[in-house]
């Protein structure tokens, strides 16, 4: 199945501004921590003077994609009040999306609230806050600000693609596909638009027609383990057993913890523990970026 256009999506947010900025020229976590022992419990390597060399530091930090780092680096140059407000609204968004990942949601939302204060005619700001919106599972919100992005950047398809997988998660199928068929109208050289509209259409039942945009996201990515799961699952749909066998298997070589394709090759009969390739024997299942924001 597509990898969660929410969840996974916001381990690549995190650089969407600071990286062109002049100074750089699905179910939400448990949270476990408090967001301030977060932020102290890896600092940037910045001096008291905050010279050049620190300040790049703390940039680098905070556009890390390690959250903790992040959330780090970014406190250290919000601390520091940069006086750019590009950058003041990066470095918000930046930490706003690391604390989503850690399932700090308060916190979250303070800091992607603040980036939207900052910037409101932002689609970038609207489309952070609608991902961690849907990584926290409040997919009303999430549609709010993905429809906002949208009117703020009409061509914005990584606004739509968000929306389509919301859209997608409540059921609403037919408004899910519209978004994916805009997706791959404004970036059709991005795989993970045909993989969400796949994804949908087999959902809807449409497997002969999901099959033609499955086979078109593995040609545009052949080493993506979920749109080779997603043809897989459509493939196994459709009687094409030994098709279906051989994708899950190379699914599985790239994400041997992959449980939706470890289950496919239980319902096909082959023991999920065999080899699997490169990667020897398929380990217990775990979880696993829609083309980088600009």
């Amino acid at each position: 199945m597509p990898r969660s256009a929410i969840g996974s999506a916001l381990a690549l947010l995190l650089p969407f501004l600071l990286a062109s900025s002049p100074a750089a020229a699905a179910t939400p976590a448990k949270p476990t921590q408090s967001a301030k022992s977060v932020a102290a419990a890896k600092p940037p390597a910045t001096t008291k003077s905050d010279n050049a060399k620190g300040a790049g530091a703390a940039m680098d930090a905070c556009m890390s994609d390690e959250p903790k780092t992040a959330v780090a680096g970014c406190s250290a140059l919000i601390d520091a009040g940069d006086p750019s407000p590009e950058r003041r609204l990066a470095e918000y968004v930046n930490r706003g999306t690391a604390y989503a990942r850690l399932g700090l949601s308060r916190a979250a939302m303070a800091d992607l609230d603040k980036a939207v204060v900052l910037a409101p005619s932002s689609a970038q700001a609207y489309l952070a806050r609608g991902l961690a919106n849907g990584h926290m599972g409040r997919l009303d919100q999430a549609i709010a600000d993905f429809t906002q992005a949208i009117a703020l950047q009409p061509d914005f398809a990584a606004a739509y693609r968000g929306r389509a997988h919301a859209y997608e998660t409540r059921s609403m199928y037919d408004r899910a596909l519209a978004d994916y068929d805009k997706t791959v109208a404004l970036a059709p050289d991005d795989d993970s638009g045909y993989n969400g509209r796949a994804w949908v259409k087999h959902l809807m039942g449409r497997d002969g027609d999901a099959l033609g945009d499955a086979d078109k996201a593995v040609s545009l990515d052949p080493k993506d383990a979920d749109s080779i799961e997603t043809r897989a699952e459509i493939e196994e749909k459709l009687g094409h057993h030994d098709q279906a066998l051989a994708d899950y298997r190379a699914a599985l070589e790239i994400a041997p913890k992959m449980q939706s394709a470890l289950d496919g090759l239980k319902r096909l009969g082959e023991d999920s523990t065999a080899d699997v390739g490169p990667a020897g024997r398929a380990p217990p299942p775990t979880e696993v970026a829609p083309p980088t924001v600009a």
